[in-house]
């Protein structure tokens, strides 16, 4: 079958106009893929977490995102108008070492395919870092250069903290150590510099191996069982035992050890700090050596004494008695004396652990002594209900204070304020007197900057009991003292948080 002219010219009209269509469906399409990528790109460009901009080979600037138009200060728009040139202009002068760069851009210019990165610091102490390379086609055709720059200062200042801590912690005047109980035997994985110099070994000697390569023949075993009952309730932990050196030498250690937890709130490591307290332990045993000659010689001969003045007394008349009087007292005295020095080398043999009171727990024992030894001394107390936290012997130091403005006032009857307060983390009681003022080397002695001098150790003996008692439990004394307008001392211990708010 023939096709006829008209026939053929028709068909060839529709391939025409399907031909004509596929073409501009075609055109179409290419240029919804070219939005579509353009688009895509501009996204990406916009969502990337760093500064970007891209020169064209003539020095055109062809395209930044917002990041990097801000970190540099740019206006609005004002980029577009920019050159290659202008924009270093305006980024060089807020470098604190423009040279740098500047030396960059050089090598790039004469170098176009060359990739380079670095970090720079503003003059605000802002710092980036930087990343440029260049753009060029599949023919290896140069077109432009991209720069890339990302604000670090939050990372740079986090890697710098953790530096000087990192520092602090390697010359520590302690030896400090960590370890993996996730490991097998809880073996340490870091010491420092002080620990080395503490126990003779090296870095290499101990890295892998369980701390208790310190112990030996000599090391009691409770304090060994304190910590390993500690480290299974992954709690903190703080025991003297002996140790020893890599020469075998001994020393006594206080250790403690405490668990670190990562920021799931799971167990990561043990952080344990060495201290070498062999000089205090030994210096401590002769002073219990001393104490224990001195207890036994002074209590057996005073108790002579004291019969001989008894008897004495009974056979004796006139002006004697007073005489036996004056010896009985300076006894009394000296028994006194003793009984101080006696709970001074208590708790410098052994600190006792702090616990929780309330202030009234630690200050009615105290007045209820001094009231029945001197009813006539007025006590008036204002306390808050506040808990505070110190050793057992507390109320001895509140005591010693009372007992020390009742003796020593020249206005009878003594008159004497104590009070309580909230004074942010600390509780602070107040001891105020109507006496002469405390002298102020007897002040040195409750700040602790004065020594107990000899002719006066009976008073003396006792302000510094309540110094180290307060000392001891991390607290603070502060003294307000004029000549015949009495003496203001106050004791800040610290508050249990929690506590009660204090009355009204």
């Amino acid at each position: 079958m023939r096709s006829t002219v008209q026939e053929i010219q028709f068909a060839g009209d529709i391939a025409d106009v399907i031909h004509r269509a596929l073409r501009n469906w075609k055109s179409r399409h290419q240029r919804q893929q070219l939005q579509f990528r353009q688009s895509l790109l501009n996204s990406q460009h916009e969502t990337v977490p760093y500064g970007v901009i891209v020169i064209g080979d003539d020095g055109e600037i062809l395209s930044y995102n917002d990041r990097f138009r801000d970190f540099w200060e740019w206006s609005d728009n004002t980029l577009d108008r920019e050159t290659n040139e202008s924009l270093f202009e305006h980024i060089l002068p807020q470098l604190t070492s423009p040279e740098t760069l500047a030396d960059y851009i050089d090598q790039f210019q004469n170098h176009p395919h060359q990739i380079g990165d670095g970090e720079l610091t503003l003059s605000d102490g802002r710092v980036v870092e930087w990343y440029s390379a260049p753009v060029v086609g599949d023919d290896d055709e140069y077109f432009g250069r991209l720069w890339v720059t990302r604000d670090i200062t939050e990372r740079k200042e986090r890697q710098w903290e953790l530096e000087r801590k990192n520092r602090a912690i390697e010359t520590a005047p302690i030896g400090i150590t960590l370890s993996d109980p996730a490991q097998p035997d809880n073996p340490l994985t870091y010491v420092n510099k002080r620990f080395t110099d503490l126990t003779g070994y090296g870095e290499t000697d101990v890295l892998g191996r369980n701390c208790r390569l310190l112990q030996g023949e000599q090391t009691a075993s409770e304090p060994v069982a304190e910590i390993r009952a500690a480290i299974d309730a992954e709690r903190p932990v703080t025991v003297e035992l002996q140790n020893y050196r890599k020469d075998e030498t001994k020393f006594w250690n206080r250790v403690t050890i405490a668990p670190v937890y990562d920021e799931d709130g799971e167990l990561s490591n043990y952080v344990g700090f060495q201290q070498d307290v062999t000089d205090r332990k030994e210096a401590t045993r002769q002073l219990r050596v001393l104490h224990r000659v001195l207890r036994h010689n002074l209590s057996n001969q005073l108790t002579v004494i004291r019969g001989y003045v008894d008897s004495l007394a009974e056979s004796v008349t006139d002006d004697v008695p007073d005489a036996v009087e004056g010896i009985q007292n300076e006894i009394d005295q000296l028994e006194a004396v003793i009984k101080k020095h006696r709970k001074i080398v208590g708790l410098l043999d052994k600190a006792p652990e702090s616990r929780t009171y309330t202030v009234d727990e630690i200050v009615a024992p105290a007045v209820t002594t001094v009231t029945n030894d001197y009813p006539h001394a007025d006590i008036q107390i204002e306390a808050c209900e506040e808990q505070i936290e110190a050793i057992p012997t507390i109320d001895i130091a509140i005591e010693e204070l009372l007992l020390n403005s009742v003796v020593h006032t020249d206005t009878q009857p003594a008159r004497l304020q104590l009070t309580s307060e909230v004074r942010d983390e600390f509780v602070e009681i107040s001891i105020a007197d109507n006496g002469p003022g405390l002298p102020t080397e007897e002040i040195a002695i409750l700040l602790g900057t004065q020594e107990v001098e000899p002719l006066k150790h009976g008073r003396g003996l006792g302000l510094w009991l309540v110094y180290l008692i307060v000392f001891l439990s991390g607290g603070i004394i502060d003294v307000e003292a004029s000549k015949g307008q009495g003496t203001v001392v106050r004791i800040k211990l610290p508050r249990v948080d929690g506590a009660s708010s204090p009355l009204e």
